[in-house]
């Protein structure tokens, strides 16, 4: 049986047809995000320091017990458009979490931003050569 496939379009949902993996669709703007995805593989929760890859678009970073370190992959190859959304769990707080952007590149002009709270979240989002949170 396939994993059905969905569209996000803003705050909507739409079920499509194909049962064949795709390409994420690069974004217009930050405000309409277009993208397919297999639902099974959208998002990872991670333990440690991770380079994050495009195939998870959400990052739920578990500081359990350790400082967790997530690198953003080079803009380019990510492109205009895209995004990540990094979650914290509850311990946050005490075992922050850093999110890093590729060596040369930038996070709203900065190297890193850190979530230092429980249940914290930030979506970045890519114009193509550097990354912004929002």
């Amino acid at each position: 049986m396939a994993v059905p496939k969905y569209t996000f379009i803003s705050d909507t949902i739409i079920r499509g047809t194909s049962s064949t993996p795709s390409a994420r669709a690069k974004t217009l703007s930050h405000r309409a995000l277009l993208e397919s995805y297999d639902p099974s593989k959208h998002n990872i929760t991670v333990t440690s320091d991770t380079t994050m890859v495009p195939d998870y678009g959400i990052y739920i970073a578990d500081s359990e017990s350790n400082t967790i370190r997530l690198t953003l992959p080079k803009a380019a190859d990510c492109g205009k458009g895209f995004q990540f959304v990094i979650k914290t769990l509850a311990n946050a707080a005490v075992y922050n979490v850093t999110c890093a952007a590729f060596s040369g590149e930038t996070i709203d002009g900065g190297s890193t931003t850190v979530l230092d709270s429980a249940y914290s979240a930030i979506i970045v989002w890519c114009d193509g050569t550097q990354w912004f949170v929002y």
